[in-house]
Formats: C-alpha cells, sequence, structure tokens
C-alpha cells in the first residue's frame, strides 16, 4: 500500500545539469531540486540532488500534477525515459528498447511524448498506458521537442547535430486528426535548437 508524502516544501522545482568537469572524478549529471528562492516553509535551502548516473540524466519535464518528473538516463547503457516521484523517489524506467529515447514531454492529461532515434530517422510517440503509440516518423534524427500548453499541438526540429554543415529543419503538427505537419521555414544557414510554444 503506497501511502502519500507530504511535499517537502512549496518552492518551485528548477533543474540543474553538472557536467563533469575534467578535473574532477565524478563522472555522472544530476539532477537537482533547487530551493535557493524557497520560502520559510521549506526544509532545506539550495540544489539537492535528485538522481545521477554515470551515463548522465538530461531533458527534465514536471508532471502537469506536479507529482512526478520525467527525463532521459543513460543508466543502463542506454538513452531511455524514466520517471520518478518530485523529490526523486522511486525512479522508474518506462522505455525499453535498443533504440535511443529522448526529450520526453508532458501532455497536459499526464502522457508522455518522448522522441527515439531510429536507424531510419526518428520517429515521435505518445506513452499511453504504459504502450507506445507512433505520431510522427521523420527522415532525421529528432534534436528539439515540445508540446503546446493544451497539448493541442507538437513542435519539432530535426536534424544531424555535429554534421559539418548540419540543416536542421521546425515542424509543426496538430495532434488531433490526421493533420500533416507544417514546415517553418528558417533563415538560410540558420541553426535551429529547442521549439517552444
Amino acid at each position: 500500500m503506497a501511502a502519500n508524502r507530504e511535499p517537502q516544501c512549496d518552492c518551485s522545482v528548477r533543474f540543474a545539469t553538472a557536467a563533469p568537469q575534467p578535473w574532477s572524478a565524478q563522472s555522472s549529471r544530476e539532477l537537482a531540486h533547487d530551493c535557493r528562492h524557497a520560502p520559510a516553509s521549506c526544509a532545506h535551502t539550495g540544489p539537492r540532488v535528485l538522481t545521477s548516473a554515470p551515463r548522465g540524466n538530461q531533458s527534465p519535464a514536471v508532471a502537469p500534477d506536479g507529482n512526478s518528473i520525467a527525463f532521459t538516463s543513460g543508466r543502463d547503457g542506454n538513452a531511455e525515459v524514466y520517471q520518478m516521484d518530485i523529490d526523486g523517489a522511486n525512479p522508474r524506467r518506462l522505455t525499453t528498447t535498443r533504440e535511443r529515447e529522448s526529450l520526453p514531454r508532458f501532455l497536459p492529461g499526464g502522457d508522455l511524448v518522448y522522441a527515439i532515434d531510429a536507424a531510419a530517422g526518428g520517429l515521435i510517440v505518445r506513452h499511453a498506458a504504459g504502450a507506445p503509440i507512433r505520431l510522427v516518423s521523420t527522415g532525421e534524427p529528432v534534436v528539439g521537442l515540445a508540446v503546446d500548453h493544451d497539448g493541442s499541438r507538437l513542435a519539432w526540429v530535426t536534424g544531424r547535430p555535429g554534421a559539418r554543415r548540419a540543416e536542421t529543419r521546425l515542424f509543426v503538427q496538430r495532434m488531433a486528426g490526421d493533420a500533416a505537419p507544417t514546415a517553418v521555414p528558417g533563415g538560410q544557414g540558420e541553426q535551429l535548437g529547442s521549439p517552444s510554444f
């Protein structure tokens, strides 16, 4: 039987990813809860590590209900999507594929949308009731992903990061029906990264 836990503080959650420094023996990236600007009711101050892994943690996203955090981690040897309680307890792996998953984003109802770097390009899937549902197939890896505030639209950037003359492209698509993606024109040589609404 799971007990209801009271939140440790009512401050907002902020994240920091601490990249390993060349002079440090530490080889992990951490997700931290930062309460430096917390109200007096907060039991602690300053950053507090929520989770760490030798292969890193990236792309944290807080659930709409504020009770959990989804993130990407390489802790099991491959980039997968994980979810944990807002205080860092109960980390659980949501994806178990050979492909590289990344960029988890919550929909307003609590389902997750994330990208998969597949051999033939990229995919964007919705993780609903424990099963992935394919939303979009792309010819290139997805390097940026956003969901608008009401969950009605997706925006993503495709490209090959690190390529000598990397070309990135931005797309927007409605989630409802059979809507086709719309390419958003960019300037010549413009490098796109993180879409947002």
